[in-house]
């Protein structure tokens, strides 16, 4: 049973407003490409074992995605966790095409791909630091044993280990084997640990204490203000040069006339700069000269907001945006 569900992850969407936003050819465009390109090809794996835990028993097997955890110390991410009376599974999900060479001796992974070689950092040594964080956070908890498994969610690629006989070398497997690897784990472990009702109380307790990561876009990149584009974006070709004209967004551009551009506009801004926005900042941002007129659409998608100085500050909901939208 799917307990938490796989979603696009948060820093997507910021990566992706930002790279909107970002002034045209500037220096930091291709990173942010490449790890835009890097997180999505982590979500399509992830999304890509749905089928093969589909195998699973509902009744037997919990599932949750995507978890952020605080053992006391440091926080530790797990891409899946598989929990059952008797054990808990980690999955640390690899969607790396090509050919995969596990060094066990320096601890890194190799990928040859068109000829061309690349490090990586060792899923293998990542894996056992977050079992030992997991055990380490459930200690006050419950005591129950702890596996993991290193996923290569793409079929095409080609695992290789540079010792055959190591320990580690049956905890990467493709990721069409997780079943079968997992029934094998299942076989050999006959007496439960917990029973439901605490495995339930676990699971409570893990959902309410996980912690997604909502750092600032901005500082990630070392970016300023001025780096970023304002203006209302013109769906139809693009343009920031929208302005209000009788009710509408008008583009002088292309001509096209929008009743709900700017709620985009938010949405960019509630993803680059925060949830909290001053009238100032609505009229800087959406390129709107009068006060009053900021007033009124910044209070037409949100009804939440507190004094600030001499005026208030206003509370950005990106459910709220999307519902207006006509999203989700």
């Amino acid at each position: 049973m799917i307990i938490k569900n796989l979603e696009i992850p948060l820093l997507v969407s910021k990566t992706e407003a930002l790279l909107a936003r970002i002034t045209p050819m500037h220096e930091k465009i291709p990173l942010i490409q490449s790890d835009l390109q890097k997180i999505l090809a982590g979500y399509h794996g992830e999304k890509s074992l749905a089928f093969v835990l589909s195998f699973l028993s509902e009744k037997e097997y919990y599932i949750l995605h995507d978890l952020r955890l605080f053992d006391g110390k440091n926080y530790f991410q797990i891409d899946v966790l598989i929990l059952t009376t008797r054990y808990f599974l980690i999955l640390e999900v690899k969607n790396i095409a090509g050919e995969l060479y596990f060094d066990t001796e320096f601890n890194q992974l190799i990928r040859t791909k068109e000829g061309k070689d690349s490090a990586f950092a060792d899923p293998l040594t990542q894996l056992k630091r977050i079992e030992s964080q997991l055990k380490q956070w459930l200690k006050p908890h419950i005591s129950i044993p702890i596996f993991g498994f290193v996923v290569i969610s793409n079929p095409a690629s080609l695992i290789r280990i540079s010792n055959p006989h190591s320990p580690f070398t049956k905890k990467i497997i493709h990721r069409e084997s997780l079943p079968f690897r997992i029934e094998e784990i299942s076989n050999s472990i006959s007496t439960p640990t917990l029973d439901e009702h605490k495995l339930k109380n676990t699971i409570k307790v893990i959902k309410k204490k996980n912690t997604p990561l909502n750092s600032s876009i901005l500082t990630k990149y070392n970016l300023k203000k001025e780096d970023i584009q304002k203006g209302v974006i013109c769906e139809n070709c693009g343009s920031l040069q929208m302005s209000r004209v009788n009710a509408n967004w008008y583009c002088p551009k292309c001509y096209s006339k929008s009743k709900k551009a700017h709620i985009n506009t938010l949405i960019d801004y509630y993803y680059i700069f925060g949830e909290t926005i001053t009238n100032q900042e609505v009229r800087e941002f959406l390129q709107i000269g009068s006060a009053y007129l900021a007033t009124r659409v910044i209070k037409s998608v949100t009804t939440k907001s507190c004094r600030k100085g001499k005026g208030n500050e206003y509370y950005l909901s990106i459910k709220q945006l999307n519902k207006l939208l006509g999203g989700k």
